[in-house]
């Protein structure tokens, strides 16, 4: 509403208060709005007289020492503050759970080939040379299953051979054994 600078009602949404040229220099907001003229404008925060807290606002016009004052109950004022403070929250909680599941999924499917790749070395190790870890992908991951079939295989060929060495040393020792036995009656 826009007051005189004696606090009179000019102008105002509600037609009573400017037909009846209310007096509202009481009210807080007017008040400082009268006693500051020094001041461009101003707000302030206060209780009217039902003890209702209430925000307002006070800004000199410049024409014939009137101001225009802005008054909201506090609570109106600051609901869109309220809701825009929860829906910030319910959105900072939403992004950390985003980004939780989001890494859990990651780290899952991270950790699953080097899990594989943990078992089948374990197989590996137990003896079973045919082992194959089941991963056939194109990164890093791929490459070190590739690196792992290639010396399970050559584990695989290297066991074969160390058994064959030792079926020929057994065979060598079965030779000269017999030898020596054929030799001595013969002696």
């Amino acid at each position: 509403f826009l007051v005189n600078a004696e606090g009179t009602v000019l102008t105002h949404s509600r037609a009573n208060e400017v037909l009846s040229r209310a007096d509202r220099s009481k009210s807080p907001v007017v008040s400082a709005a009268l006693t500051h003229t020094h001041a461009r404008s101003g707000s302030l925060e206060y209780r009217d007289e039902s003890q209702l807290a209430m925000l307002g606002a006070w800004a000199h016009v410049g024409l014939g020492r009137m101001s225009v004052i802005a008054e909201t109950e506090r609570a109106v004022a600051l609901a869109a503050t309220r809701r825009l403070v929860r829906l910030s929250a319910l959105f900072g909680v939403a992004i950390v759970l985003g980004a939780i599941l989001f890494s859990i999924f990651i780290a899952r499917h991270l950790t699953r080939p080097i899990m594989r790749l943990r078992v089948a070395t374990a197989q590996l190790a137990g003896g079973d040379y045919d082992v194959d870890p089941g991963i056939h992908s194109r990164d890093e991951i791929g490459e070190l299953a590739r690196d792992f079939r290639r010396m399970a295989q050559q584990i695989r060929e290297t066991h074969a051979s160390l058994v064959q060495s030792e079926k020929l040393d057994e065979f060598g020792q079965l030779g000269a054994g017999i030898t020596h036995e054929v030799k001595n009656p013969l002696g």
